[in-house]
């Protein structure tokens, strides 16, 4: 019988930096962490992408109350 270790979750895969003004947002869905090519979606249903801020709020998105990295309270 083979014996098993288990990691800690932090140990698996190190957090991915939210981008704040990516080059070209509209090639990317921004909906989880992949970051996948919009027209190579692998989580959703593949039917729409998600938009990133900048596209949505502006180039001032991060001024106007948006928190890349989560609530830090």
């Amino acid at each position: 019988m083979k014996a098993t270790t288990m990691l800690p979750a932090s140990a698996v895969a190190p957090k991915k930096r939210f981008p704040i003004h990516p080059p070209h947002p509209e090639r990317n869905c921004w909906g989880c962490d992949r970051y996948c090519a919009s027209n190579a979606m692998l989580c959703g249903n593949g039917s729409e992408r998600t938009q990133h801020p900048v596209e949505l709020f502006g180039d001032d998105w991060l001024d106007n109350g948006a928190d890349p990295e989560g609530d830090r309270s």
